[in-house]
């Protein structure tokens, strides 16, 4: 510790004689430190990197030290970075034609209906975007948004994830645990107004509908990510993972058009109701048939913006 202290009050003296600025603390950038002292000099400098020798946060150059006759730079272990990649998720259906019979309930009477084409999958791509930082040995976390957006099926998800880094040379791996909602849709076609307005819950539109089947389902995804550098600031993300549905909505339809004053809104009635009529290859069903459950597979590049705002080291 006295050694430490000894070095402090060296720095403090350098910036007196330098104008008395913060950022002059800087100007040392090989500092010698007996071999006794070097590893609880580096804990002290790694747990808290910006703080012990400024509030500025103005880290233009890693320290630099002499232990023995090797020089080894310390840096800062944070990151937070910005993720834009690619994932494939389950998305098995089979071949089939799926319609949607509604009333019309206004005084013309009627019936609406729309009828799609499924074709058989197993996996769709997914766009992926996050927010991702923690420490480089230490924890990892993110927060993040993608999506499907398809002719027929389409899908929005949101999720939070925790994980741990395990740097082994430049490559890290990663164990990550992921929470996931959103929503799933088919998009069933327009019901296209034949009279005045088509009612729907004694909601009125004056337009045609656009109809899908919505359900939202929550989903816990844990997977493994190796990451490996490919610049200075730059990284790839490989990563797979299983995604597990342990709670899903019942399916609802959703009707979107115009009122009479050509404003945009959505009402939605259960699949359940005896009014709706939702029909798979002719039989009626009151759930998606679609299975998102499975091996998960993506990959991307993080981008770390903030090492240039903050000057931070990756």
């Amino acid at each position: 510790m006295k050694t430490i202290y000894s070095f402090i009050v060296a720095l403090c003296g350098t910036a007196f004689r330098g104008n008395c600025q913060t950022e002059n603390l800087f100007v040392a950038e090989q500092i010698a430190v007996p071999a006794s002292s070097s590893k609880d000099f580096v804990g002290l400098l790694d747990a808290n990197p910006p703080l012990l020798l400024s509030n500025s946060h103005n880290l233009k150059k890693p320290y630099l030290f002499t232990e023995g006759s090797a020089n080894r730079t310390i840096k800062s272990s944070r990151y937070l970075d910005i993720y834009v990649g690619v994932r494939a998720l389950p998305m098995r259906t089979e071949k089939a034609t799926v319609v949607i019979n509604y009333p019309n309930l206004n005084s013309t009477g009627g019936n609406f209906s729309s009828s799609t084409e499924v074709k058989k999958s197993n996996y769709a791509i997914n766009l992926d975007i996050s927010i991702q930082g923690g420490r480089k040995s230490a924890h990892h976390f993110e927060f993040g948004m993608g999506g499907l957006f398809g002719r027929v099926l389409g899908r929005f998800y949101a999720e939070v994830g925790y994980g741990w880094n395990f740097p082994l040379g430049p490559v890290t791996v990663r164990p990550v645990l992921n929470i996931a909602s959103g929503n799933l849709r088919y998009h069933l076609g327009y019901m296209s107004k034949s009279a005045t307005y088509i009612e729907v819950n004694q909601t009125k539109f004056y337009s045609d509908v656009f109809v899908s089947a919505v359900t939202n389902p929550l989903a816990l995804i844990p997977r493994v990510d190796i990451s490996i550098p490919i610049s200075k600031l730059n990284t790839i993300k490989i990563f797979a993972g299983y995604h597990m549905t342990v709670f899903r909505t019942d399916p609802f339809i959703q009707f979107s058009g115009q009122d009479q004053y050509n404003e945009y809104y959505s009402i939605n009635e259960r699949i359940n109701n005896p009014n709706v009529n939702f029909l798979i290859n002719s039989s009626r069903v009151q759930d998606l048939p679609v299975d998102i459950d499975g091996l998960v597979f993506g990959v991307g590049v993080s981008f770390n913006y903030l090492y240039r705002r903050f000057n931070w080291q990756h």
